[in-house]
């Protein structure tokens, strides 16, 4: 049970931030931390991240930074709303 309910939630915050916030967070952490996003996210969406984060060649730290506070922040706010826990 707790195994789906991780899943469940990292769906809700995924569907609940910008799709760029991720390419941009991914960007700036190791491989291990991208696929372990990855195998959470459906087949064709993981494919279309990756092409996208490829694509996109290099960025700033700085964006790297201000995506992942974003998310951080949207975590924060459904944690609050008492949609999940952390």
């Amino acid at each position: 049970m707790i195994f789906w309910s991780k899943i469940l939630v990292f769906r809700l915050i995924f569907l609940s931030a910008d799709y760029s916030y991720y390419y941009h967070s991914l960007k700036g952490v190791d491989a291990e931390s991208q696929e372990k996003i990855f195998r959470n996210m459906s087949k064709r969406a993981s494919s279309l991240l990756r092409e996208d984060m490829d694509f996109m060649g290099p960025i700033r730290l700085r964006d790297v930074e201000e995506s992942q506070q974003k998310i951080v922040n949207i975590i924060r706010k459904l944690e609050d709303a008492g949609d999940i826990i952390v």
